[in-house]
């Protein structure tokens, strides 16, 4: 029985250059046929997967000015569906779609996250690093994301080999850092925090201030009494 190897949404962006949301969205309107889910990831979303024909299918679509056109587009992922090995795709007489060529790039990326993925182990924290090296790759990735020269990165990762530098960023976008879970108080200290909000109290409102003399109605009452009408003259008694 031959495995045929699967790719996860995640993957297929980074392989193909789509956009992840665009991918799942091609998954929920069936353009893209991805197998039926395998789980729940840790949001509580089925994990789907996609097959190699479809990041050929991915490839094209956004490479090729033509697969904009639903028509098109439908006839060339009908094709690669009866044959997933096909070269190309003939749309008329002068007009035809490279399979093969976009075939070839998809594999060569592949290749390449291969590569890394076999020079990359876990330590004894579980952080990822270089088996050689011990270079852990998402601090290698942050370092390039602050545009470092190839010379200041092999000052800061001794034993780093240009083509590490070159292939981290497309490992860490394959493989994202996992989100780390909120920390939790122990029971004592949730017990102390609770004990704590508990027994504050809010300090009282402070006082509206008041007429000297008067109780609130009685000024209320003064001031409007002493108001002239409008149009009219006030005297002092």
């Amino acid at each position: 029985m031959v495995r045929v190897r699967l790719f996860t949404p995640t993957q297929a962006a980074v392989l193909t250059g789509a956009d992840v949301r665009f991918i799942y969205t091609a998954i929920q309107r069936g353009v893209l046929a991805a197998g039926p889910p395998r789980g729940v990831d840790a949001s509580g979303a089925p994990k789907r997967r996609l097959a190699l024909v479809d990041l050929v299918k991915l490839k094209l679509w956004r490479a090729c000015s033509v697969m904009r056109f639903a028509d098109t587009r439908e006839q060339v992922f009908a094709a690669l569906d009866r044959d997933p090995d096909l070269a190309e795709v003939r749309i008329e007489a002068l007009l035809w779609v490279d399979v093969a060529q976009a075939r070839r790039e998809v594999l060569d990326r592949i290749a390449d996250l291969d590569r890394v993925d076999a020079a990359i182990t876990l330590d004894a924290q579980g952080e990822a690093v270089f088996k050689d090296a011990r270079i852990p790759v998402y601090s290698l990735s942050a370092h390039l994301n602050g545009a470092q020269t190839l010379a200041d990165l092999e000052r800061v990762f001794p034993g780093l080999e240009p083509w590490m530098a070159s292939l981290t960023p497309l490992w860490t976008l394959a493989h994202p850092r996992p989100k780390r879970p909120p920390k939790r108080l122990s029971a004592a200290r949730a017990a102390v925090a609770s004990h704590s909000l508990a027994g504050a109290r809010r300090p009282p409102l402070a006082a509206k201030p008041q007429a000297r003399g008067r109780r609130p109605d009685e000024a209320v009452i003064a001031l409007s009494a002493a108001k002239p009408a409008r149009g009219g003259l006030f005297i002092d008694p």
